[in-house]
């Protein structure tokens, strides 16, 4: 899976490779908001490793591990309208996936 990258001085007048994971980013999130099943799918796959993981990471109970991470893939695509693609894909999942596990737990 893509992460974001710093920006290098190396990468100075050309699009860095943050830039084009972010600009993918957008594209992808604009497919998913107008309803694409595919860009749908994509991003589901794109995301369900990092999101399990860090839900078992905050999870205290094992046995909810895979409703959690259901619940708060269901929550990113329920915002996906509010994916402002100023940042990373995955930091704005990671945020719904804390928000998803604590409102749960809490």
């Amino acid at each position: 899976m893509a992460t974001c990258q710093q920006r290098g001085p190396e990468d100075d007048g050309l699009e860095s490779g943050k830039d084009a994971k972010l600009t993918a980013d957008a594209r992808l999130m604009r497919r998913v908001v107008a309803g694409d099943e595919d860009a749908k799918r994509t991003l589901l796959t794109m995301l369900y490793p990092r999101v399990h993981a860090r839900v078992r990471y905050l999870s205290r109970n094992d046995t909810e591990v895979e409703d959690l991470t259901q619940d708060t893939l269901l929550n990113v695509l329920e915002a996906a309208p509010r994916f402002r693609a100023d940042g990373c894909l995955e930091a704005w999942a990671d945020v719904i996936t804390v928000r998803t596990v604590t409102r749960t737990m809490g």
